[in-house]
C-alpha cells in the first residue's frame, strides 16, 4: 500500500495538468500514487498508463466529483490534492507524509 495519493483533476486544460504531472513525476516521494481524475476528455498522449493511475468519472463531472473520485481511488491513508497547474519541487509532500 502506498504512504501518499496524489490526486490531480484533470479540468480540460491540457497544458495545465501536464505541467503539474510534469513536476509530480520529476518529484515524487517514494512510496505513492499519482491518480488523475478526467471526465474522458484526456487522450493521455505520454502514454503514463505505468506511472499514472487514470480514473474517469462522468462527462460533466465538475471539481468536486472529480476529486470525490480521486479520493475513493486512493489507496493510501494520507491524500494530498494538487490542482492542475500547481508545480511542485523536491521534498514538497514531507508535511502531508508527516
Amino acid at each position: 500500500m502506498p504512504r501518499l495519493s496524489i490526486i490531480v483533476p484533470y479540468r480540460n486544460n491540457d497544458a495545465r495538468l501536464e505541467m503539474t504531472l510534469l513536476s509530480v513525476l520529476e518529484n515524487r516521494p517514494q512510496d505513492c500514487e499519482i491518480i488523475v481524475v478526467h471526465s474522458g476528455t484526456y487522450a493521455n498522449p505520454y502514454e503514463l498508463d505505468d506511472e499514472v493511475i487514470f480514473v474517469e468519472e462522468e462527462r460533466r463531472a465538475n471539481t468536486a466529483q472529480l476529486l470525490n473520485a480521486g479520493v475513493m481511488a486512493a489507496c493510501s491513508p494520507t491524500v494530498c490534492i494538487l490542482l492542475d497547474g500547481a508545480v511542485v519541487t523536491a521534498d514538497w509532500s514531507n508535511a502531508a507524509i508527516d
